[in-house]
């Protein structure tokens, strides 16, 4: 079967203020996603193919995701929509069915707003696990995914693009 780990980053837009400097507003993020799993299976995010790579140890393999988390009022590229929640699931091509999977939110599913950064990374953690939902998958029959060729980062399925 498979495992599968979601490692999150963000990455940086700029944006104007009126009459001062840019300010960095993060508004897409990448999630770097590893998995042990064989031929037979493939991973997908939001019904898109994720681009595995082998790491060189037998049956692992490697991906990044980057989608856009939120769209701000004034931002870069204002025409790509958002793409949360992250569906993921493990597809399997023998049978031509998603087996499980994952969902992944930018914030707390429930719409809960945090006042107050975490006093330590135990509440981090408790956090990051709220976001995450071990279920949620695509059920039943689903065409197979169509192979998505990167040539400016072969090992990363952009959702920004297309």
């Amino acid at each position: 079967m498979s495992t599968f780990y979601i490692h999150r980053f963000s990455t940086i837009d700029d944006r104007q203020l009126r009459g001062g400097p840019a300010i960095k507003v993060p508004t897409s993020h990448f999630i770097e996603t590893d998995v042990t799993t064989d031929s037979r299976h493939v991973v997908t995010c939001n019904g898109r193919r994720v681009p595995l790579h082998p790491t060189g140890t037998a049956g692992q393999f490697v991906a990044g995701v980057r989608y856009r988390a939120w769209q701000p009022p004034n931002c870069l590229h204002p025409r790509i929509p958002v793409h949360t929640p992250l569906v993921f699931d493990i597809y399997d091509t023998w049978s031509g069915r998603s087996l499980g999977g994952c969902t992944w939110h930018v914030s707390h599913p429930g719409g809960r707003h945090y006042e107050h950064f975490p006093v330590n990374a135990n509440e981090a953690e408790g956090r990051r696990a709220a976001r995450f939902c071990a279920t949620g998958h695509t059920p039943g029959p689903l065409p197979p995914p169509r192979e998505e060729c990167n040539r400016e980062f072969p090992l990363t399925l952009d959702l920004r693009r297309g």
